[in-house]
Parts: C-alpha cells; sequence; structure tokens
C-alpha cells in the first residue's frame, strides 16, 4: 500500500460467499423493489432527525441525541460536507428501533471521544453506491476514538458496503467496529465491480491505526434474471476489501 500507513490493527472474522443460480432471490438492482425492511421506521423518516442544532457557519458541533445523529446523515446526504467543521460525540448513542441509511459524503472532523453508538440496524436505500455507518468518507476527513455496535443488512445492490465505511479515502483513528456485514443481492445489469469488507469496503487514505473489526462476512449473490452482466467481480474482505493507491 503505496503513499499511505495502515499500523496497530485487531481483527477476527469470518468471511462466507456464496453463489446462487437460483431465480427465487431476495435482491434487486436498485430498482424500486420493496423489502421487509423498507416498511421499518427509519433514522431518516420525518420527525426522528433533528437538525436544529446545525448552522453553516460553525465550525464545531456536539451531537448527544439518537435524533441529532440522524440529523447529521440528513444533512450529509443533502448536499453538506462538513469540511473545516467538527462534530464531537457527547455521551454513547442507542439506534435501536429504526433503521440506519448511512452518512453521506462527510469531508470533516468526526471524534467519537471515546463514546459507541449502538444497535445499528443498517440498510441500502434505492440509488445507494456506498453503505455502512458512514458512505463515503472524503479525503479531508478525519474520523477517531469511536466503537460501533449494529448490523449491515444490505439486499439492494450496492458498490461499496462496510460496517464502518462503504468507503474512505481520509484518515482513520482508534476505530472499533463490532457489525457483522449480511449480504444478498443481484450482481446487476451492467459492469459489477463490488467491494465489500466488515470494517470497510475500500479505503484508500492516509492513515488508518490503532482500529479493531470483529464479525462475519456473509455474501450471497443471484444472478440477473432480466438482463446480462457482462463483467462482474466481487472483492471481499474480513477488514478491508479494496486498497486503492493513492
Amino acid at each position: 500500500y503505496r503513499n499511505g500507513t495502515i499500523s496497530d490493527i485487531d481483527c477476527t472474522w469470518d468471511v462466507t460467499v456464496e453463489q446462487n443460480n437460483s431465480e427465487n432471490n431476495t435482491g434487486d438492482n436498485n430498482s424500486g423493489s420493496t423489502f421487509p425492511e423498507d416498511n421499518l421506521e427509519s433514522w431518516q423518516d420525518y420527525g426522528n432527525y433533528d437538525i436544529t442544532w446545525y448552522k453553516k457557519t460553525t465550525t464545531e458541533f456536539e451531537i448527544s441525541t439518537p435524533q441529532q445523529l440522524a440529523g447529521l446523515a440528513y444533512l450529509t446526504n443533502h448536499d453538506a460536507d462538513f469540511a473545516g467543521q467538527t462534530i464531537n460525540i457527547t455521551q454513547d448513542i442507542d439506534l435501536g428501533g429504526k433503521t440506519w441509511i448511512a452518512i453521506g459524503e462527510f469531508n470533516g472532523i468526526f471524534d467519537g471521544q471515546g463514546h459507541t453508538i449502538s444497535h445499528l440496524n443498517i440498510i441500502i436505500p434505492v440509488g445507494s453506491y456506498s453503505a455502512g455507518f458512514f458512505g463515503e468518507l472524503s479525503g479531508n476527513s478525519i474520523v477517531r476514538n469511536l466503537s460501533l455496535q449494529g448490523v449491515v443488512d444490505a439486499k439492494r445492490y450496492c458498490k461499496r458496503i462496510g460496517g464502518f465505511a462503504g468507503s474512505s479515502s481520509g484518515i482513520i483513528e482508534n476505530v472499533s467496529c463490532y457489525i457483522p456485514v449480511n449480504v444478498s443481492m443481484n450482481i446487476g445489469s451492467e459492469e459489477a465491480d463490488i467491494s465489500i469488507g466488515g470494517f470497510a469496503g475500500s479505503f484508500s487514505g492516509k492513515l488508518l491505526t490503532h482500529s479493531k473489526y470483529y464479525g462475519n462476512v456473509n455474501i450471497q449473490q443471484y444472478p440477473n434474471t432480466t438482463t446480462s452482466c457482462y463483467r462482474f467481480y466481487t472483492r471481499c474482505g474480513g477488514f478491508i476489501s479494496t486498497l486503492w493507491t493513492r
């Protein structure tokens, strides 16, 4: 891995991959098809998130409730990337009872301050490219001092999937991730280039250090029975699936 550093990593995982030729699949190709989890209440549903804490000109924010954290996800999925801004988590946060849609493109500092975010139930909505607690961490992002607990339940086609992040090109320090990743999807109708990791789908950042992943990665993939896929390959890894040269 050139031009970046990965050090002090602790991992325990098991990876299972199954190619299933049955037409009775449970996944789709990012279509509008619905799944049982679509009928569950989401933290992104109106009334479940709080964005009253956010002011565009403020450089540092404190988040202490699940509603405020859901507000961060909502804002990043509506064009706020938090460049030059810092999020501090001030207490443990329990996200139980509702599904989690990833924090979108994030380019700021996220400091868990040693706290745990628990009972994540991460699903993939229609149109997602990257999925996890974070969907995409951009090049200037820093995430540190955070513990995550929960599960990924991915049934829609998505190119980058991980418990912590779908993809990251930033700095990650002292992050622990206890999130099994369960994937069941169609392989897509065009070129299917998929990266699935327990911790992150892909990483191209400057530094990843003092971090942990404990969990299993279980993948079931089905052929798309209505269209052909002319090139199909899936990278999978217990910790990170794909390392990109910076």
